[in-house]
This record gives structure tokens, C-alpha cells and sequence, in this order.
């Protein structure tokens, strides 16, 4: 990314925003793509005719996303209401004249899992033959199983497994 920067300050960055642009307005003209009314109020808030919108609509729709912003911009300027890009926290959003405001974020999302326990794994922690004295540590690699369809003896032997001397130098 540095080298990118140093090359070329803003181009990768106006690149990566323009082709979003682009995206979140074929997403509306697809929506409304058979929507006649649609297409004739953006043709006259464009000061275009309503042929002439009707092919700029089927190039916006075949073209590569990748082309000039001016090429969209008879649908992109009645569309979009207000775009705002953050450098700092790296996030593009769009607002756009129907009130939808859409965001794109470049960062890493971290999510706590909250999943349920198989039931598998629920029937084992119930009976205190099987799983007394299970730690902490031995929970988390139990939980991280996914069989959709084990007893509650399956994960037995897997704590067996994991407290066999044998496994452990």
C-alpha cells in the first residue's frame, strides 16, 4: 500500500471509491430496471430523454464497473445524495436520495460468536458422570466441534482423548 501512495497519492483510494460509486448506483438501477417511471423522473431531472436514459441504463448495467465516473454520471448525480469517505478509519457512505444510506468499511471486524452448544455437547455437560472435572481449556476444544449429530458419549471420548497420557509428552 505504501509504495502504491508514494506512487500515485489518492489514485488507488479515488479508484477503489469511484468503482463503489458505481456499484451502489447499478444496485439501484437494477432494482428499478423495469420501473418506467423510474427511469422518465431520472431522465428529466437529467435533462435527458427518456431513450436516451433507457440505453445509458443498459450500459450502466453491461459495462465494467471500472469505467470513469462521468460515464454514470447522468444516473449517479439524481441517485446519490451525499457520499462522505473517512481516510482515517478508512469508510465510504453512501446516502442516497431514497433515504438508504449504505457503508463500506476496509478494517477487520471482530465478532464475538455466540452459537449454541450442539446438543450433543448440551447432554454431556447434564450428566456429571461424563463431564466432571472438565476445565476450561478442554471446553473450548469441545465447543469448537461441529458434529451435527453426536451423543453425548462422543464428546466423553473425546475428553478421554485429549487426558490420555499417551497424546502428551
Amino acid at each position: 500500500m505504501r509504495t502504491l501512495f508514494e506512487k500515485d497519492p489518492f489514485g488507488e483510494v479515488e479508484r477503489l471509491i469511484t468503482r463503489t460509486l458505481i456499484e451502489v448506483v447499478r444496485d439501484e438501477a437494477r432494482t428499478h430496471a423495469r420501473d418506467e417511471a423510474w427511469l422518465r423522473t431520472l431522465a428529466e431531472g437529467s435533462g435527458e430523454s427518456y431513450r436516451n436514459m433507457r440505453v445509458r441504463l443498459i450500459d450502466l448495467l453491461d459495462n465494467d464497473p471500472s469505467a470513469s465516473i462521468a460515464d454514470f454520471a447522468p444516473f449517479v448525480e439524481p441517485l446519490v445524495f451525499l457520499w462522505n469517505f473517512d481516510i482515517d478509519a478508512f469508510v465510504l457512505e453512501v446516502r442516497l436520495t431514497t433515504g438508504t444510506t449504505r457503508t463500506f468499511v476496509f478494517g477487520e471486524d471482530v465478532k464475538q460468536k455466540t452459537t449454541d452448544d450442539p446438543a450433543g455437547l448440551r447432554a454431556f455437560l447434564r450428566d456429571e458422570r461424563l463431564s466432571s472435572g472438565v476445565t476450561a481449556e478442554e471446553m473450548q476444544i469441545l465447543r469448537r466441534l461441529r458434529i451435527p449429530s453426536a451423543k453425548a458419549t462422543f464428546y466423553y471420548r473425546i475428553l478421554q482423548s485429549l487426558r490420555d497420557p499417551l497424546n502428551f509428552k
